[in-house]
């Protein structure tokens, strides 16, 4: 029987934990036996990893949380200290993981996205075959206008204004550069790479040099199938109220459609950052 070691750092509830635990889940089905690896900072709750592995290893360390201080120019600079030493906790228990994988004879190791990574320090420790499902690279560190062109933005300030939002950005960017630079290396040590889309896999290579292959995330064909039900006009967009998930610009493109042929917009999120959630409530009753 087919042995495999799988670890999982994204968070709970979300579309990456979702993707995982439904490739865990088949795999489990396949007479496959699985152990699951975790930090006791990421549950398993919201999805049912227990009922798929044989055996569950917790490894102790809690999940990075930012200290949330005023001005924001010294947040970030704690923050960055902290990050610091977090990831050296981090990185010693990737180790010890990684270890103990080696030593128990899985024939693979199967590494879902890391929170803060993307791309876990695993791959440079395992001995054993390593592949990495990827949604995504550490995007803050390659697209820095698309997450803080607004917060950082100084149009019409004062010059001391402009000079502390200047600053605050530039601190920002290095702080995901530091990151970006760790999950790139560390995806660069898996033996394979695995992505969601053509395009992903395109951007991977353009930030990693790394050539990704694609393999589509299932659908579960017993929970999803077609009805008899009435089909309405709206369109569906899924995914976290967040700065970088683009829906102010779902809302301004359906706002260009002319009104007697306009489609509802329902979004599924599963959390929402508050300030983006009231700023797309005000765009969607401004443009609608």
């Amino acid at each position: 029987m087919m042995k495999i070691a799988c670890y999982t750092n994204s968070m709970d509830g979300s579309g990456a934990r979702r993707v995982f635990f439904e490739f865990v889940k088949r795999l489990s089905e396949k007479n496959i036996s699985i152990d699951m690896y975790h930090l006791s900072g990421t549950p398993l709750k919201k999805f049912p990893f227990r009922d798929c592995a044989a055996q569950v290893y917790t490894y102790e360390l809690e999940q990075y949380r930012e200290w949330r201080v005023q001005p924001w120019l010294f947040s970030v600079i704690l923050n960055f200290f902290k990050k610091l030493l977090y990831l050296r906790k981090l990185k010693k228990v990737s180790r010890q993981m990684s270890a103990d994988m080696n030593q128990r004879g899985y024939d693979m190791a199967f590494f879902d996205v890391c929170n803060l990574l993307r791309a876990s320090y695993h791959f440079r420790f395992t001995d054993i075959p390593s592949v990495l499902y990827l949604h995504h690279p550490k995007r803050e560190a390659f697209e820095p206008a698309l997450f803080y062109g607004d917060i950082f933005s100084a149009q019409g300030k004062s010059t001391f204004v402009k000079m502390y939002k200047k600053l605050s950005a530039f601190l920002q960017y290095a702080d995901d550069m530091l990151l970006g630079r760790i999950s790139r290396t560390n995806t660069r040590h898996a033996d394979l790479v695995l992505t969601n889309s053509c395009y992903t896999r395109e951007y991977i290579y353009k930030v990693y040099s790394i050539l990704a292959k694609v393999v589509y995330p299932g659908i579960d064909s017993n929970a999803f199938k077609p009805d008899s039900s009435i089909r309405k006009n709206f369109l569906l967009s899924v995914g976290g109220i967040e700065e970088n998930k683009g829906f102010k610009d779902i809302v301004r493109a359906i706002a260009l459609i002319p009104r007697e042929k306009r489609p509802y917009l329902v979004i599924v999120a599963g959390r929402r950052q508050p300030r983006i959630y009231e700023e797309l409530v005000y765009l969607g009753k401004e443009k609608m």
